[in-house]
């Protein structure tokens, strides 16, 4: 089985990422040979997918409505070239050229859907709508996604997944010299790993470390993105800089992971967000938002607690009840939900069987 692996860019988001660890893990399968197809070089996450091992290739197209027409193009002669038998598009504009073109050569086509519908504006949706027939399958990262989208029948639910135990070594072998000492000193450091971006809604957390009443603690914000100005501006303005850290970009996660006593997101969409089972991955507790795809990983009260969108009150007395305390009961069951439910093997067998399914239906 030969499946072109069909993205954008090579941005550190939760989709990208998702699709180098599916292609390294089907690559070591018997049965699959991948190809990751990409765009442009764009993104932080290039080295990585070099060093994969998994066989690459790159379109040199611009990811716009203005580039639909050459990255079909494009993608035609590349699939001629490669000799694929389905393609797997992850994100909008790849869905499009990616249904265009295997609709030129009578291939199969798969989408992955990785955030519910609201989350796309207008004019993606419309073309979401105008095209979904042209896919065979479509594979929703939680049912939350599934359901948003009115439960198409050519729809079925994949989790996220990541190399659990592979993460949790990573973790803890992590140098934590990179992490800034007062992050390193505080005595509950609770982590947030996410885009600075409206749905992430960090500004909540901010207001949660405002109202915590342990100045032994700290939050650090690992992620970048156009909010991150204004939220270090919500730090400086409510006297918190010595208890909230906003880091930007790293090149590496797990030294963070290592250091924190608690994962927190304050997001009011997910599709299924992969960073939660990494918190659970490196055995961390997790506070999150009660919403679809959050509920499918996190069982409030066994592996973490979940708390209202919007209210930084409840986020704060959350935290405050895992300040300084032993969470080894909800790590522990965290971590057995990530390998049961979350692992990239398992992922990667489905991920197979779909291929095989709709390459044979074809």
């Amino acid at each position: 089985m030969r499946p072109c692996l069909l993205l954008n860019d090579f941005n550190g988001g939760g989709a990208e990422r998702l699709v180098k660890d599916l292609a390294v893990e089907l690559d070591q399968r018997n049965d699959v040979d991948p190809v990751v197809v990409a765009s442009n070089r764009r993104g932080e996450l290039e080295e990585a997918f070099e060093e994969s091992g998994v066989e690459l290739s790159v379109l040199g197209v611009d990811v716009a409505i203005a580039s639909v027409g050459n990255g079909t193009a494009r993608l035609l002669s590349r699939l001629r070239e490669l000799d694929v038998d389905v393609v797997h598009s992850h994100l909008a504009f790849s869905d499009l050229v990616g249904r265009l073109a295997c609709l030129g050569l009578s291939l199969p086509h798969v989408s992955t859907y990785h955030n519910v519908e609201e989350k796309r504006p207008p004019l993606k949706r419309a073309v979401e709508h105008a095209t979904r027939p042209l896919s065979e399958q479509i594979v929703c990262v939680s049912d939350g996604v599934r359901q948003s989208y009115g439960n198409d029948p050519r729809m079925r639910v994949i989790y996220n997944a990541i190399d659990v135990e592979a993460f949790n070594g990573r973790v803890a072998a992590a140098d934590p010299a990179n992490v800034p000492k007062r992050v390193q000193s505080a005595e509950t450091v609770f982590l947030n790993v996410a885009r600075c971006v409206d749905v992430k809604r960090q500004w909540d957390l901010i207001s949660a470390m405002e109202r915590l009443d342990a100045p032994d603690a700290h939050l650090v914000v690992v992620g970048d993105g156009p909010l991150r100005s204004d939220l270090e501006a919500i730090v400086s303005e409510k006297g918190l800089s010595e208890s909230v850290t906003i880091t930007g970009f790293v090149d590496s996660i797990e030294p963070y992971y290592a250091c924190a006593d608690a994962f927190v997101s304050s997001s009011s969409k997910e599709g299924l967000p992969t960073t939660h089972i990494e918190a659970m991955a490196a055995e961390l507790p997790v506070i999150s938002t009660d919403i679809p795809g959050v509920r499918e990983i996190v069982e409030h009260d066994t592996t973490g607690y979940l708390c209202p969108v919007g209210e930084p009150e409840t986020l704060a007395g959350t935290m405050q009840r895992i300040h300084g305390k032993d969470c080894r009961h909800l790590a522990d069951r965290g971590y057995q939900t990530a390998m049961s439910t979350f692992s990239m093997e398992r992922v990667a067998a489905e991920h197979a069987s779909l291929y095989w399914e709709v390459a044979g239906d074809s």
